[in-house]
């Protein structure tokens, strides 16, 4: 299913570069006349049929030729400084080339490339940001919804306004204070901060605990994370760890941030883990990460002072509608569990698409 508003092409983007992944006819078309034109060209010395062939294809005009067309794609998809041994790959490798033109031109675009464009190449991971879309984990409805509020094409009062002009008034029909953007919606209202946000939060934090908790063998209640409720404190078995969920650590001074989401104890190991979670805006997340480990410096030293404990801060750092940094499975590598990036990439952005729904419905 295709949102009627989001990118044409990037619907024919391949799903591990953030498209739906459908063959487009056209560009199915000009694969197949590049590759009948490369047999033509490399076996008509082995091959007198063949041979025949290439022979009244030359013959032909440019309109019907096999030979011709391939060329004139073939030299559409080139750069006009690139040597002959350039087009030749590009006979060879028509489709990845294809494949780029249409990313391009959805990246290029004013409104609908903003996200892919926006991207920080050095932080964050251009493999696991689309994960979601790759694996095809999520309903139809919800993965449509959720890449065209990537591509800022969902009828907010914003979009109405500036792109439609049917609307006089752009600011939020909830707050009433900004400007009511995709962005503004995912990630910045205060009215949904009371609810929907802590819920989507809670959820990731949720999925979190219950794979610690299965790790290292503290006592369930159920048996499937999206019906587990984390208790305040959990032990392991032996009582060798123990798990704290959303509690302040009693401290002998007052620190400003003293509540992370979960905090683990390994009284065998003599080491503890600050876990914090934030589903914040996807422009946002490299600036959350340095945020999360500054906010818990004081923490780590005094835990550090009264338990006498190795300390490290842990965050959990995801976009509204998934995008990952560099840096996300290596801390998530250091939490106990079977913690895979896209299972959390996806509560998150099941989370949005929920927001999403209730706003603009």
């Amino acid at each position: 299913m295709h949102h009627p508003k989001a990118d044409i092409d990037r619907l024919y983007v391949k799903r591990k570069g953030g498209g739906r992944g459908p063959v487009q006819v056209k560009m199915a078309y000009k694969v197949e006349i590049t590759n009948i034109a490369e047999y033509l060209n490399t076996n008509y010395k082995v091959d007198q049929f063949v041979n025949i062939v290439k022979s009244s294809e030359s013959t032909q005009p440019t309109m019907n030729s096999i030979i011709k067309i391939a060329t004139k794609i073939t030299e559409e998809l080139c750069q006009p400084n690139e040597k002959s041994d350039a087009k030749q790959e590009g006979i060879q490798h028509t489709k990845a080339r294809l494949g780029e033109v249409l990313k391009n031109k959805w990246k290029n675009k004013v409104m609908c490339g903003q996200y892919i464009r926006n991207i920080d190449r050095q932080l964050i991971s251009e493999e696991d940001m689309f994960l979601w879309l790759s694996k095809g984990d999520l309903k139809e409805e919800t993965e449509s919804e959720s890449v065209a509020a990537q591509d800022q094409a969902l009828q907010t009062k914003y979009y109405a306004t500036k792109i439609l002009n049917t609307e006089t008034d752009s600011k939020c029909r909830l707050c009433q204070q900004f400007d009511e953007t995709i962005d503004h919606i995912i990630s910045a209202c205060p009215i949904l901060a009371k609810e929907q946000y802590i819920s989507r939060h809670d959820r990731v934090s949720a999925q979190l605990h219950f794979n610690i908790c299965t790790e290292t063998g503290a006592q369930l209640d159920k048996n499937h994370w999206y019906k587990h409720v984390p208790k305040s404190v959990e032990t392991s078995q032996g009582g060798k760890v123990t798990i704290l969920g959303n509690q302040q650590v009693p401290i002998n001074r007052t620190i400003p941030s003293n509540k992370p989401d979960i905090i683990i104890r390994d009284n065998k190991k003599r080491t503890c883990m600050l876990i914090d979670v934030t589903i914040s805006g996807d422009r946002n997340v490299i600036k959350k990460e340095a945020e999360k480990i500054l906010k818990y410096e004081d923490l780590t030293i005094e835990i550090q002072r009264m338990w006498n404990v190795k300390t490290k801060v842990i965050p959990v750092i995801i976009g509204a509608t998934g995008t990952i940094l560099k840096s996300f499975r290596k801390y998530l590598s250091n939490i106990p569990g079977n913690n895979e990036v896209k299972e959390l990439q996806k509560t998150a952005i099941l989370g949005t698409a929920h927001t999403l729904q209730k706003v603009l419905t």
